[in-house]
């Protein structure tokens, strides 16, 4: 009686740890879903413009060619150059001499030498270099500019199929935790009825099958999502993509495009740019 007594005692403890800590786990999934972050796909493609790191790389590309386009505009103006010069010798045999443009090479001066002047360089084009880069300058700056617009398309456009390839894996895991539990209600009538002799052994353990089936599925779909939530990330530029996703009510709309559009595209400008 007193083994009895120890052993329905010991299962009755476990019994009730195993309920405790269901209660524990259920409570932290209620709480992380009620305060789990939904974000809409407009919402993604705004993060994504603001922090995609080839976007900002490409931003940045444009900024220099920009640069440099100025630096060349500069010269359309000449040069004008101011300098002084202050020199201290104690011995009056030294000399010396101040450039540009004066040259004072064989002047003697004292120990307290002081000097200044201009410089003016006139822009002289006569090759046309200083036109022709300019020109060149330009169309690089704007195929450059061509090629972040097409970057950030092609970044948008990435994100908006990661972002609905989750939609699609939601809806995928709904219909196979569907197919989950009415696989289990069947394999439970499957059980009854194998004991009172209704249907063979061979359609509990093929229900069982299916059932094991659609785990593995629904376990792949896990390791799906979370590659797909891992390239999200490296897109917003962020650690790791745990927020929710909304869920699409309304099929988009089918655009129309005319035919000459297609000389519109950045990535056709920018090769007509660079030509």
């Amino acid at each position: 009686m007193i083994d009895k007594y120890f052993k329905t005692s010991s299962f009755g403890r476990k019994r009730s740890i195993v309920f405790l800590l269901s209660v524990v786990m259920v409570g932290i999934l209620l709480f992380t879903t009620a305060n789990a972050k939904v974000v809409t796909l407009g919402e993604v493609l705004h993060q994504v413009e603001l922090q995609a790191s080839p976007l900002k790389a490409a931003n940045a590309q444009i900024d220099i060619f920009k640069a440099k386009r100025n630096i060349v505009k500069s010269k359309f103006l000449g040069e004008i150059n101011l300098f002084a010069h202050d020199v201290h010798f104690n011995d009056n045999r030294l000399t010396r001499p101040i450039s540009p443009p004066i040259d004072f090479s064989n002047m003697t001066f004292d120990d307290n030498q002081y000097g200044y002047g201009v410089g003016v360089q006139l822009p002289l084009d006569l090759n046309g270099q200083i036109r022709n880069s300019f020109h060149a300058l330009t169309h690089q700056t704007k195929a450059v500019t061509a090629e972040v617009a097409n970057i950030r398309l092609s970044l948008l456009y990435t994100a908006a199929e990661l972002y609905r390839s989750l939609e699609q894996l939601y809806g995928q895991r709904k219909a196979l935790q569907e197919q989950q539990e009415a696989l289990k209600g069947h394999i439970k009538i499957a059980i009854t009825a194998v004991e009172v002799g209704r249907i063979a052994k061979v359609e509990e353990l093929r229900l069982i099958a299916e059932l094991k089936t659609v785990e593995g599925k629904l376990a792949g779909l896990d390791g799906a999502e979370s590659g797909i939530r891992a390239r999200l990330a490296s897109l917003l530029d962020v650690a790791s993509f745990t927020d929710s996703i909304s869920l699409t009510t309304n099929l988009p709309q089918f655009m129309f495009l005319t035919s000459d559009s297609i000389s519109l595209r950045p990535d056709i400008i920018a090769v007509k740019e660079q030509e």
